[in-house]
């Protein structure tokens, strides 16, 4: 018997090693992926430590370093900051009157009922299905149950994702969402979705920043050219003061919104929720401002206390809190201590990264870090 335990605990090292290789093989090459397309910083690392994959800083990351960029595309949401109407099937009425949560769905459920035409099919087709919640079953199957409270709980569990859906089909009776497409949406936006807040116009630190050197300029240029001194000093005054008059006539500053983030999903990607509690989206305006660039983006920096080389982002087994908290482990005396930065950690674990998601985004783009 003692041979035969052996021999039975030989094996099992034997498949977890042969597991685990595969396992680091596949991650390290989706790693270099997702490196290469621009989706993460060069300064991540793929590391493993007791059979758990996550991704290490191989360098020390400074104080609020960037360390992933992301277009707006990339998201799916109501975006209240490009005015856009609701999506193809939700009727302006509907959409004026629900909040962000419900906006979310919608636009959820739209691309949901677009099928393999929609760009984020890929997203959609390895995030779990909950088919086995009470939710989806029909009277008739939970009257088997023959259990009143279990019933109750399971009717009370459909009754607002329901709700809204006969208000989404009274206010567009033609539209061709189903309530099937409706509840996965509804789960989707509950169990996956960011809270985020957009800055959408430049702030009035900005705006100073843009007066000094716009009125810095123009009076150095009116000593040898006062025509075009005078007209760079009323571009600089009009500009700053229709940017701000903007801003605050559509409240564009600091809107919040709910959002699903299809590649974090994949980033961090696991049967239970992903979700962070805040993050911070730049406006074109900002992105031109700081970069150069006028794109809008979504960006995930390193916490204000930055992140030392060797740390890594990983499970913790006593909480389980894994999956809704992003920290970094490090090793000081020989045991492990937790380091949890302020404000928000980003190093991304990727422990189900799958490439036809990341091929069907074409849209990642180098992400320069200094």
């Amino acid at each position: 018997m003692l041979v035969c335990a052996a021999l039975k605990g030989t094996f099992r090292k034997l498949v977890w090693l042969l597991l685990k290789s595969a396992l680091t093989i596949s991650a390290q090459a989706n790693l270099e992926h997702a490196q290469d397309a621009g989706a993460m910083s060069p300064k991540c690392g793929m590391s493993i430590v007791d059979g758990i994959r996550g991704i290490q800083a191989l360098e020390d990351l400074q104080p609020h370093e960037l360390l992933v960029q992301l277009p707006f595309s990339s998201m799916i949401a109501a975006q209240p900051w490009s005015f856009k109407g609701p999506p193809t099937g939700v009727s302006q009425k509907y959409w004026a009157a629900s909040t962000m949560s419900m906006r979310a769905v919608a636009v959820a459920a739209a691309e949901l009922h677009q099928g393999s035409a929609s760009k984020f099919a890929a997203y959609f087709a390895h995030v779990p299905v909950a088919f086995d919640s009470l939710g989806y079953w029909t009277d008739e199957e939970l009257q088997e149950l023959q259990d009143a409270d279990l019933i109750a709980q399971a009717k009370a569990k459909r009754f607002v994702p329901q709700q809204e859906f006969e208000r989404l089909k009274a206010s567009q009776p033609s539209t061709a969402i189903t309530l099937t497409e409706w509840q996965r949406a509804t789960e989707l936006v509950v169990s996956r979705a960011f809270a985020i807040s957009v800055n959408s116009g430049p702030s009035v630190s900005e705006v100073t920043a843009l007066l000094t050197m716009g009125i810095s300029l123009a009076m150095w240029l009116w000593r040898s050219h006062p025509i075009a001194g005078k007209w760079l000093l009323a571009g600089t005054l009009s500009t700053a003061v229709a940017s701000r008059a903007v801003v605050v006539a559509f409240a564009l500053y600091d809107v919040k919104t709910i959002a699903l983030l299809p590649i974090i999903d994949d980033l961090n990607h696991a049967l239970v929720a992903n979700v962070e509690s805040r993050l911070t989206i730049k406006s074109s305006w900002q992105m031109l401002w700081e970069y150069g660039r006028w794109e809008q983006a979504l960006e995930l920096k390193a916490g204000a206390a930055g992140i030392p080389a060797g740390h890594q982002r990983r499970w913790d087994s006593r909480t389980g809190q894994d999956l809704s908290r992003y920290r970094f482990i490090g090793r000081a005396s020989g045991r492990q201590t937790w380091r949890r930065c302020s404000g928000f950690c980003h190093l991304l674990i990727i422990t189900a990264l799958h490439r036809e998601s990341l091929q069907k985004f074409t849209w990642f783009r180098c992400c320069e870090i200094s």
